[in-house]
């Protein structure tokens, strides 16, 4: 008896066994070792650590790491945000393609001005100065819907906001041109739209002139303000140099003025900022001289620059003389950052520029400026009015997007290959025509 149950112990485990041995062959020799997988739906290689399951092998749309904090798709075309002025009434618009067809603005976009605006993450953010309010804005696919708003008032009672820009993805920086030295000032987290800091900035005096024109860019702990220091009363008796103020951030605190000689006229800019940081963290800058902004006379022939400040002061040996490349007195009004050490500048011939009162009738001149290489290439694009331009953000895949608008003529969307010379340009969609004016080009994700 113990011999027959010896023997069919002895074949049971014979059997399971050959049973084992049997299923690991029909795996290919390896048993199958289950892993996690977190699901990826918006297709950015991070997986949401709230839906996942098991798998021996990788299943389509999941991946391995649980590292996403907001795994949702993006809303169906709102790729960009383009936002005009046509016939002097505000529109802004969202679209997936800037390069084929037409974007059709009037009746199709949302009423209302975009042009003081910043999109981050599939939300658009706007300056409404009207209202008083800054506004925020889910793009969805029927269109941006208005999510909630902060009084401005509230933010900095008696402050108006100029300016709005993004700091580190995380915060909004909202900022005004001095008032008697004061600049009012609110920074708004992101993720809770409540604001962290708020009031005014004192800006110390030169001698006896005041701040009178301002706007900054963060770097680090540090916020730089680009400046214009001259009689507040006349709006006269300019400095005879480049001044920036820089403060810790955020606190505001500890004002120092850096000064740099090699010409003057304010360095805040004007629809854009005037300075921008690239990605080894220097800050380079250009200046504005032009004799028609506020009747400057006194420093309309310093010429136009870009100047570098590195470790927080200016960088006495870098210059870039963009004057000396033209036979003619010429004005950067506005520049745009696109990356690699590339920046895109508005130049603006005196002898194109009509009069300050009509500013789509002053047309201008993209130029390419290799910030490193110190070499400044005229674009061959059409002369247009790039000085109405408030907001341009939209970079990717080594491609910078600008409108250009022709006045009393036609109006495309235009793709630039960064540091692609004179000709490194196609043109993109149509415009609704030569009444159309984009104040405000983003890319939305």
């Amino acid at each position: 008896m113990k011999k027959n149950k010896l023997a069919k112990l002895i074949f049971n485990c014979l059997f399971l066994t050959i049973t084992t041995t049997f299923v690991a062959c029909d795996e290919d020799d390896e048993p199958c070792i289950e892993s996690t997988w977190y699901a990826d739906v918006d297709g950015d290689g991070l997986g949401d650590p709230n839906s996942s399951m098991e798998a021996c092998d990788q299943p389509e749309g999941y991946v391995a790491n649980s590292d996403d904090d907001n795994d949702a798709l993006a809303p169906v075309n709102t790729k960009y945000t383009v936002s005009a002025g046509v016939d002097e009434e505000g529109y802004y618009i969202t679209t997936d393609d800037l390069m084929s067809g037409s974007i059709s603005i009037v009746g199709n976009g949302s009423e209302g001005w975009a042009n003081l605006s910043v999109s981050v993450d599939g939300y658009l953010y706007i300056l409404n100065n009207t209202e008083g309010l800054t506004e925020k804005y889910e793009l969805t696919e029927s269109g941006p819907v208005e999510v909630e708003a902060i009084s401005n008032s509230a933010l900095t009672p008696g402050g108006f906001f100029r300016y709005i820009q993004v700091v580190d993805d995380s915060e909004i920086l909202l900022l005004s041109n001095p008032s008697e030295g004061e600049i009012p000032y609110a920074i708004i987290d992101l993720e809770t739209f409540g604001a962290t800091s708020s009031g005014f900035i004192s800006t110390p005096t030169i001698g006896n002139k005041s701040n009178l024109w301002a706007n900054a860019v963060v770097q680090g702990d540090e916020i730089y303000f680009g400046s214009l220091y001259g009689d507040e009363a006349t709006w006269t008796q300019f400095t005879d140099s480049l001044v920036t103020v820089k403060y810790d951030y955020p606190s505001m605190a500890n004002p120092e003025i850096l000064v740099s000689t090699v010409s003057a006229g304010q360095t805040s800019g004007y629809r854009t900022n005037g300075s921008f940081v690239t990605e080894n963290g220097d800050i380079y800058q250009y200046n504005m001289t032009s004799s028609l902004w506020y009747e400057n006379d006194e420093v309309a022939d310093k010429p136009s620059v870009f100047v570098r400040i590195v470790d927080g002061e200016y960088d006495d040996s870098y210059l870039l003389d963009v004057s000396a490349e033209y036979d003619e007195p010429i004005a950067i009004w506005n520049a745009w950052y696109a990356g690699d050490g590339i920046a895109y500048a508005n130049v603006l011939r005196v002898a194109d520029t009509p009069e300050w009162g009509d500013l789509l009738q002053n047309t201008g001149t993209l130029v390419e400026i290799d910030l490193e290489a110190n070499t400044v290439t005229e674009l061959n694009l059409p002369k247009a009015s790039f000085r109405d331009i408030f907001s341009l953000n939209c970079v990717e895949d080594g491609k910078f997007y600008i409108p250009v608008s022709i006045t009393g003529g036609e109006a495309n969307i235009y793709e630039i290959t960064i540091g692609g010379g004179a000709d490194g340009f196609t043109k993109g969609a149509t415009l609704d025509g030569s009444n159309v004016y984009i104040n405000a080009l983003f890319t939305n994700f």
